[in-house]
């Protein structure tokens, strides 16, 4: 019972309150541009998660590892990264068994998933707050349903900027970058953080 509830909680916190996208500006990159309708969403965020999850498990490991042979934190990035690359290669693997047709469209987004900012940041945030498996693995799915749902919010919020008649000095970047900040600050007030007087 312990074991789901420390899952669920930190699940939850990693998907409102730590939001990948919205709070710790990870993951956000040319994917917006390539990325944008919703099966391909949908595909694309159940790949970020499926690979948070299974690097989340692995930086577990390597944590213990790390802090039973004495390294220090410097060596935590790299050796998380090679983590990460053993479970994207893993990954590939397993979907080169299915079916043609489904592994290649799989493929596509495995590597932008398996090398994407959230999934590094996830692991060296649960490291760095010392989280138990279980947190670890919670952390790890909500970081990747956050990232879908932030990422379907920032996919959606473009669609409709470029429908709507802006100034033509707000058209594109510059609209994102203030609709993103917007989302970022309702995010950030999720967490209760008091303004200064």
């Amino acid at each position: 019972m312990e074991f789901l509830m420390d899952f669920v909680l930190l699940a939850m916190t990693a998907i409102t309150l730590e939001n990948a996208i919205f709070t710790r500006a990870l993951g956000i990159g040319k994917t917006v541009f390539t990325v944008h309708r919703g099966r391909q969403i949908l595909v694309y965020g159940g790949m970020v998660t499926l690979l948070t999850m299974l690097s989340s498990v692995a930086g577990y490991w390597l944590t213990e590892l790390l802090t039973a042979m004495g390294w220090s934190s410097s060596y935590r990035s790299i050796v998380y990264i090679v983590g990460m690359s053993l479970v994207y290669i893993i990954c590939h693997f397993a979907l080169s068994l299915l079916p043609k047709r489904i592994s290649s469209r799989a493929n596509g987004y495995l590597s932008l998933a398996a090398f994407n900012c959230a999934v590094l940041g996830s692991v060296m945030l649960s490291a760095m707050q010392s989280y138990t498996f279980p947190q670890y693995l919670g952390f790890g799915f909500g970081t990747g349903v956050g990232f879908t749902i932030a990422y379907w919010l920032v996919v959606e919020g473009r669609r409709r900027t470029e429908l709507s008649a802006l100034p033509r000095s707000f058209r594109g970047f510059p609209a994102m970058v203030l609709y993103i900040g917007i989302m970022s600050l309702a995010f950030y007030g999720l967490s209760g953080h008091q303004l200064p007087l």
